[in-house]
């Protein structure tokens, strides 16, 4: 199977626009003037969980390794199911075992790496869709009650974004010519649930 390659320069200034958004402006006069603080925390907090950062780079190197269109489908469909886990979080809905589903995520996202093409892609976009609404109700329920949570919320999707990107190039650094590093660290990933 031909896999399309990825428009590498599109993505390298898609990666360098997300980088200048992400800067603070330095310039506003009053303090939290657009809510810039509460997108910093709502930026920061999937960088602060390990098998946050795990999953999400585990999407992107999915997505590439699926190629074609799942280049863009499987973190688009990450990012819509994590907002909907976010707004039950954040609402008080109740979505019991969602640790559970974190947890989950990181062991079958690392074996989906480790065994390539033993998961068919339209089983993995949903068992994505699940794992998505799993991190997205964690986001949810720590955004603090006294703060504005759209802001916070657009940071947590540019810090998702951020690292399924990263994902996107470790697939392209290492398929095909290093993929027994990929693999390995697929494994070593699933194998970090009893760290976690």
């Amino acid at each position: 199977m031909q896999r399309k390659s990825v428009n590498f320069k599109q993505l390298f200034n898609f990666i360098l626009l997300t980088m200048i958004l992400l800067l603070p402006n330095v310039s506003l006069a009053h303090p939290n003037h657009l809510g810039y603080q509460e997108y910093f925390q709502g930026l920061l907090h999937p960088l602060t969980g390990l098998d946050h950062e795990l999953a999400m780079i585990a999407v992107g190197i999915l997505s590439f390794e699926k190629g074609r269109f799942w280049v863009w489908l499987l973190p688009l469909v990450f990012i819509a199911f994590m907002i909907i886990g976010g707004m039950f979080g954040f609402t008080g809905i109740v979505f019991p075992w969602f640790e559970f589903g974190i947890t989950l995520s990181v062991l079958i996202l690392g074996l989906c790496i480790s065994f390539p093409n033993v998961m068919p892609s339209f089983p993995l976009l949903a068992i994505i869709a699940v794992f998505a609404a799993c991190h997205g109700y964690a986001h949810g329920t720590e955004i603090p009650s006294n703060i504005r949570p759209l802001h916070y919320v657009l940071g947590f999707i540019a810090a998702t974004g951020m690292l399924h990107l990263i994902g996107i190039l470790i697939g392209k650094m290492l398929i095909p010519k290093q993929t027994w590093i990929l693999r390995s660290a697929g494994f070593a990933m699933a194998m970090s649930i009893f760290w976690l």
